[in-house]
């Protein structure tokens, strides 16, 4: 997921451990139930449809992406919660 993330891509996925931090409570993704090809095409061409995924959103993507989930903010957010 944090390398989606970096490319700015939208997810889809199905109801894994961390899929509300890693989607932002479903701002940059959406849970599919049921993964099949049918209800994947359906829920991709309903995004295509919203023009929901732009520019803006791709680099607002990023930007999430890079906040939380790198290395360095990994670490970073680590080491304040040590220090305390």
């Amino acid at each position: 997921f944090p390398e989606v993330l970096y490319f700015g891509n939208y997810i889809f996925t199905t109801d894994v451990s961390g899929v509300e931090d890693i989607t932002n409570k479903g701002k940059y993704g959406e849970v599919v139930k049921d993964f099949s090809a049918e209800t994947y095409s359906q829920k991709l061409q309903k995004l295509i449809d919203s023009n929901l995924l732009n520019n803006e959103l791709c680099e607002e993507i990023k930007n999430y992406g890079n906040k939380h989930f790198t290395w360095q903010s990994i670490v970073n957010n680590l080491n304040k919660k040590i220090g305390k």
